[in-house]
């Protein structure tokens, strides 16, 4: 089992990468404006699902490694903290607006899940950045570290999911507040761009 004390940063870390607008939400948002919140809410769905699919291969990988080399989990958690630097400094440096449009063409809920978990799953974004995240909340000597990496995955998707679907139902408000002001995009983005520094600092020079 992880370390408890974890979660409050963790939980932090996750509902500010969820709710900065990205692809993903701008998606959901135009989906719920153009095609109504069901088929929102299956495309959130369909990211979610790819993640039960994402996370068990990030967990059995990194066990594998570490079998190999117990040197290597420290080696992924310091390149980790590395990644989540960089993302950071990328993030801040490509602050810009997403165009939230409406997307009118009607399609089914099924469509639109499939859609969902074929994007997610074939991003290979999406598995990179659960290789770098998850491990620096895993702690090897407290116990099986591929349950432990599956269970944050879970409760990171499980977070996201309910941004996500929260954005899918609400959509219609959610363009409006954006379009409105577009700096909260922007401000949200900066949020973002220094929690993901600080979070691969700190754990970089805790080592």
């Amino acid at each position: 089992m992880f370390d408890i004390s974890v979660l409050p940063i963790f939980i932090l870390a996750v509902l500010t990468l969820a709710v900065t607008p990205g692809q993903d939400l701008a998606l959901i948002i135009a989906r719920g404006i153009g095609q109504g919140q069901k088929v929102a809410f299956y495309t959130a769905l369909g990211f979610a699902l790819a993640g039960m699919v994402q996370i068990p291969a990030a967990a059995f990988g990194l066990a594998i490694l570490l079998k190999s080399s117990p040197a290597v989990f420290q080696v992924i958690k310091i390149a980790g903290a590395l990644y989540l630097i960089y993302l950071g400094v990328s993030t801040l440096r490509n602050v810009r607006v997403h165009e939230i449009e409406k997307t009118g063409i009607p399609i089914l809920g099924s469509q639109a899940m499939r859609e969902g978990f074929i994007a997610s799953l074939l991003n290979p974004k999406a598995i990179i950045f659960i290789f770098a995240f998850l491990p620096q909340f895993a702690d090897s000597g407290r116990g099986n570290l591929s349950s432990q990496i599956s269970l944050l995955g879970i409760l990171m998707k499980l977070i996201v999911f309910i941004v996500e679907a929260s954005g899918a139902f609400a959509s219609g408000y959610g363009r409006e507040w954006f379009v409105a002001n577009p700096t909260r995009q922007t401000k949200l983005q900066y949020l973002t761009g220094i929690v993901l520094c600080l979070l691969g600092v700190s754990i970089f020079f805790t080592r």
